[in-house]
């Protein structure tokens, strides 16, 4: 596993973690210990105990603690030995997607000040709460933007660089993130909650702004197409978004917000980053306002002068003034109030354009501030992982039938032609296998437990529980058709090892709009599962969530791709679009004691049809075991479709009979 670097006790204190033979999880008798889980609650393979301490000695430890990778994301959840999550009060730490901040804001507000009716506008120079204040005053309130909800359930990483006091830690609905953000900066909250309709219509992943200069947005948002974001609006083909979320901040002038992409992966942060620097320029001190184009004065205190800036760059020029009049129709209506807002799904207004609101680091033009004003010296963004690197081992491509087994196996060196056909294949009479490209990875050669498995079906296609011998120096033989289906078979060979197939076609999108599949659901332990990607062409195929893809050594995903599979682990379900790992069985699983499937777990002939839909409106539906999941997402413009077949040291849970994974009716159209 990726290993942590932190673990932070639930009840606020922090201890440090010591990676190896001895780990210090804080204060606790001689014969604590803590049993590992991932950060959905399943089991792991370690048990934390004290030097010294035998397993058969272990008592509960105190308290329940998260373990951060080196990226800082939550990926580990450490459980008082023999307790289960639920009981142990765990459950909160579960739904933490990301390290909160190691160090919060001081109070600057008296001391047990009692939560207000409302939030106001506090006069400049005004002491302000803190971040746990506000939170404790937020008032409840219902989503009307559900497909904010994973956005809204994840905190910033880190502090702004710029704006120290900006943290984004606060999870809630759309609606409580704004209450809290207003709290935190002295705005009135209604205020707040008109700008946005305006700015994105209350949906953080609102996209603006669109350029077709690469450098002009941030390295999340790609050159590339994107749909419509708003009634009327046009597809955006070959550009790039410039601005995000529900503040609309701009990567050109706010580049310190991109940082770790907590502007575009956490609404509490685009939000508290937004009305920083609506408080910075309310508080007076921009005075470069004073220098460039403008249409009167810039002094402290005036609030609504501020929001025509954060649009326009400029104070009180037309396009700020013209700005301040929509905000102010958009106000008396109360637009948020009324009943089509929260039904209007993601037909948006049109996202605003926001200029700069950082000092220009040159002697500032006279003429458009759009194209002119020179970016803010903050701190870069994170660049995002590399999506145009292949797999460190040596690229090899293999078609079946394969006389020699390479060590590894990556995408073909030219992609495979362009069809504006649909492909389907169900193998009928053993037939259709040539239709694929197929390949198989090894991480080393040295860790590797077997020479040959059992795979499903024997050599004369007799019932799955027949079995026939697999050979790991033979890899067409993972790859074989019995009874009208397709197999893919791989036992404990290389520490971690995936077989892959993919259609000879690359797909477009808009023209190819859904993808599916039959698959078996068999609980083959943890250790072992399947997974269809969806990936744009050109980018890594051999990839994982990124703690996984340290283990297998492997490329993260792209964030463009679509990703379905029964785990990792094994049995936890798993749905990755638009850069974010989904949940879709929560604390269920698709095999074990809460069983989402346990007919097709406990049957190898049983296998359930999955869908892919590009719905074209800038969502996906995902049919898995029977329900319908719809989340952010496209199909890459043009895409691959890769099936995938896992093993992470699979029989080290006992070893799984057959090792097979039964493919059939894999249609693309």
């Amino acid at each position: 596993m990726k290993r942590s670097l932190l673990v932070g006790l639930v009840v606020g204190l922090v201890a440090p973690v010591s990676i190896g033979a001895a780990v210090t999880l804080g204060a606790s008798s001689q014969s604590s210990c803590w049993d590992e889980y991932n950060n959905r609650g399943t089991r792991m393979y370690r048990t934390i105990a004290p030097k010294g301490v035998d397993l058969e000695d272990c008592t509960p430890g105190p308290g329940c603690y998260v373990g951060y990778n080196s990226k800082g994301r939550q990926n580990r959840l450490y459980v008082p030995h023999k307790v289960a999550p639920r009981a142990a009060n765990c459950d909160a730490v579960t739904t933490t997607t990301v390290r909160p901040p190691t160090t919060a804001a001081p109070s600057t507000t008296e001391p047990g000040t009692p939560a207000p009716a409302r939030f106001e506008t506090r006069p400049v120079g005004a002491a302000l709460p803190s971040d746990s204040e506000c939170a404790s005053w937020v008032r409840p309130t219902t989503e009307i933007r559900p497909e904010n909800a994973v956005y809204n359930s994840t905190r910033g990483l880190s502090a702004n660089a710029t704006y120290p006091r900006v943290t984004g830690d606060f999870v809630g609905t759309t609606d409580e993130i704004i209450q809290w953000t207003a709290c935190k900066w002295g705005i009135d909250e209604d205020w707040v909650r008109a700008q946005l309709v305006n700015e994105s219509y209350w949906h953080q992943t609102a996209l603006g702004d669109f350029s077709t200069n690469a450098s002009d947005c941030s390295p999340r948002f790609a050159i590339g197409n994107y749909p419509p974001q708003y009634g009327g609006d046009r597809e955006h083909r070959g550009e790039c978004p410039e601005s995000v979320g529900l503040g609309q901040i701009r990567w050109l002038y706010h580049t310190s917000a991109f940082a770790k992409d907590n502007a575009v992966n956490s609404s509490a942060y685009n939000l508290d980053y937004t009305y920083a620097v609506w408080r910075e320029c309310y508080e007076g001190r921009f005075g470069w306002l004073n220098d460039v184009q403008r249409g009167a004065t810039y002094q402290a205190g005036d609030a609504k002068g501020c929001l025509g800036a954060w649009f326009s760059g400029r104070w009180y020029t037309d396009a700020a003034t013209d700005y301040m009049k929509r905000f102010d129709e958009t106000l008396a209506r109360r637009t948020w109030e009324q009943p089509s807002f929260s039904s209007l799904g993601t037909s948006t207004p049109a996202p605003t354009t926001t200029v700069s609101t950082t000092p220009p680091t040159t002697t500032p033009p006279t003429t458009s501030p759009v194209t002119t004003m020179a970016p803010a010296t903050t701190a870069p963004a994170t660049t995002a992982p590399s999506t145009t690197s292949a797999p460190t081992p040596t690229p090899t491509t293999t078609t079946p039938p394969a006389t020699t087994a390479p060590t590894t196996t990556a995408s073909p060196s030219a992609p495979p032609s362009s069809n504006g056909g649909a492909f389907v294949e169900a193998f009928s009479g053993n037939t259709g296998l040539e239709r694929f490209d197929t390949g198989m990875f090894h991480r080393d050669d040295h860790l590797v437990a077997q020479t040959s498995w059992t795979g499903d079906h024997d050599t004369n296609c007799g019932d799955p529980s027949t079995q026939r011998t697999i050979r790991r120096d033979r890899p067409d033989e993972s790859f074989y058709m019995c009874r009208d289906h397709m197999m893919t078979s791989v036992g404990d060979t290389s520490g971690y090892s995936i077989a892959w197939f993919a259609p000879k076609q690359t797909f477009e999108a808009g023209t190819h709009t859904s993808v599916s599949w039959d698959v078996n659901v068999t609980d083959l332990g943890n250790r072992q599962w399947w997974e269809v990607s969806i990936v744009p062409v050109g980018t890594p195929f051999l990839a994982s969530i990124d703690w996984m893809a340290d283990t297998a050594e492997i490329d993260y995903y792209d964030r463009r791709s679509i990703v379905v599979g029964k785990g990792p682990f094994g049995n936890d379900g798993n749905i990755v679009t638009d850069g974010q790992q989904r949940d879709p069985l929560g604390w269920q699983q698709v095999c074990g004691d809460w069983a989402a499937d346990s007919e097709g777990c406990g049957s190898k002939a049983i296998r359930r049809t999955f869908t892919v839909t590009d719905n074209q409106n800038g969502t996906v539906s995902i049919d898995f075991l029977g329900k319908k999941y719809t989340y952010q997402g496209t199909f890459p413009e043009q895409f691959q479709v890769y099936f995938k077949d896992h093993n992470y040291t699979p029989d080290k849970d006992g070893k799984p009979v057959g090792h097979t994974w039964h493919w059939d009716n894999i249609v693309v159209k």
